[in-house]
């Protein structure tokens, strides 16, 4: 089960959230059964499946667009973020914030004057 990971079980929302139609994902449809709680193989798996369907990146890069995205687009607070991500801020803000372009930055900081 899931809950027996490293972070356990947790409730994750689209971002944006017309991404559940964009994707035909429904809420309420069936995942499929795992057998391991290893979250390495978990990763591993997706990312076999992502080469096999011929997606050009590995899963990683959506859950490390997600944490940016939410946290500089829609401004959802890092802890909230972090959360949702099932790790700590420390991690949210050294692993995936890190990574913010000049672009981001400068957005940030041009609403901010704006307010």
């Amino acid at each position: 089960m899931l809950d027996e990971t490293k972070t356990g079980e947790r409730v994750t929302r689209a971002i944006p959230k017309d991404y559940l139609e964009k994707f035909n994902i429904s809420p309420n449809m069936e995942l499929p059964i795992l057998n391991t709680s290893a979250n390495r193989e978990l990763g591993e798996r997706a990312a076999r499946q992502f080469k096999r369907y011929g997606i050009p990146f590995p899963p990683y890069n959506l859950r490390h667009a997600w944490c940016v995205r939410g946290s500089i687009t829609y401004k959802i607070p890092a802890a909230i973020m972090a959360k949702m991500a099932g790790h700590s801020i420390f991690i949210h803000e050294n692993t995936y914030l890190r990574h913010l372009r000049e672009d981001h930055i400068k957005q940030i900081y041009d609403q901010a004057m704006q307010s």
